[in-house]
């Protein structure tokens, strides 16, 4: 690689950088995943997948932009991938089986969401929360699988998120 190509990937990673630093002071929990989709073609590769990783569990409009993440997971190498994950969380995956088994607490319209988990209690629950009951729908318990290598493991808020990073028709 020649220098003058290094120095280009620097400024764009300075810049990504810069840019990510923006979009998470400015925007708030419903204007943040939208403010960094609409700035990716802008960012280098590396950082954008670091910075959805980071944000992927303070945005509270993921369905919103559903399309959209599915192109992006589905077309993401396992390199990019793996840069959303903290190393606790790529080091839990590492020791999961090369089958995972996954479940989403769900309803007939949202049953083919982003996020699933290995943990049955953690989906029976979801529809059962105050923000996500629907009164008048019947709760579905989706149980499914994910190949290791398309995965996305997040850790945070103890709920073992599983990010559908593969496309998956209708149940």
């Amino acid at each position: 690689m020649s220098a003058r190509i290094s120095i280009r990937k620097q400024l764009k990673q300075v810049q990504s950088l810069s840019m990510i630093n923006w979009i998470e002071v400015n925007n708030d929990s419903y204007s943040l995943l939208g403010a960094l989709l609409e700035a990716e073609p802008l960012l280098d590769r590396e950082s954008f997948f670091k910075a959805l990783g980071r944000f992927w569990c303070y945005c509270d409009n993921v369905s919103t932009y559903q399309n959209e993440l599915t192109q992006l997971l589905t077309g993401a190498s396992r390199n990019e991938l793996n840069l959303m994950m903290e190393p606790e969380e790529l080091s839990s995956l590492a020791k999961m089986p090369a089958s995972i088994k996954i479940y989403c607490g769900c309803y007939e319209d949202n049953k083919n969401g982003l996020s699933w988990t290995t943990d049955k209690a953690v989906a029976e629950s979801f529809p059962t929360l105050l923000r996500y009951q629907r009164p008048n729908e019947i709760p579905l318990l989706l149980e499914g699988s994910i190949d290791k290598q398309r995965a996305v493991l997040k850790l945070e808020r103890d709920e073992w998120e599983i990010i559908k990073c593969w496309k998956m028709d209708t149940f």
